[in-house]
């Protein structure tokens, strides 16, 4: 991955093994802090999602027609193909997809965030651990705070690769955490 980031001019960033759960929303809240200043907004992709052709345009479009802190695009999902997708075009591909229904939940997978809100929600609350509801809960408080937030469809320009299911083991904890709807106390995405 090092190599790839340094052929096209992406930044690199390799954190500690925290050992036991992926601490995703620390880790996010890492990125962002470095990029601090660069721009209005970001976009954060999940490692499995296809982002297609279009994505970045139709995501400047948006933000051309006026001012929004989030932007979440709705997703298509993949089966499990016979051949591993590298193997298949972006149009094949989009040929086997189907699309993901939006639901209040379906917020992660494809962000566009303002840094606006980031530093005044303190970035992802870094309780939650292990897979679900840090998304949902940075969008539900942004949404409290008066931050602009929406479901946008592009069309087919973001793809959820199938994969085994996650371990869930943190699902009933994740779940108390986002009903709580905090922010970090102090401070958040150091290393």
């Amino acid at each position: 991955l090092k190599s790839l980031c340094a052929k096209y001019g992406a930044g690199y960033l390799a954190l500690p093994d925290p050992g036991g759960p992926f601490p995703k929303a620390h880790t996010s809240n890492v990125a962002i802090r470095r990029l601090n200043g660069t721009a209005t907004h970001f976009v954060q992709i999940d490692a499995d999602v296809i982002a297609g052709p279009g994505l970045v345009d139709a995501l400047l479009h948006r933000l051309a027609k006026g001012p929004t802190d989030m932007i979440s695009v709705y997703p298509r999902r993949l089966p499990k193909l016979p051949k591993p997708y590298t193997e298949y075009t972006y149009q094949e591909l989009l040929r086997h997809s189907t699309r993901i229904e939006p639901d209040k939940h379906a917020w992660g997978m494809c962000l566009t965030h303002s840094f606006e809100a980031m530093h005044q929600l303190k970035g992802y609350n870094e309780e939650f651990v292990g897979w679900g509801f840090e998304d949902t809960d940075y969008v539900n408080r942004a949404g409290r705070a008066g931050f602009t937030t929406g479901m946008e469809d592009f069309g087919p320009v973001v793809l959820h690769q199938w994969h085994p299911t996650p371990s869930r083991s943190q699902y009933h904890r994740n779940l108390q955490i986002s009903k709580a709807g905090k922010s970090n106390e102090g401070e958040w995405g150091a290393i």
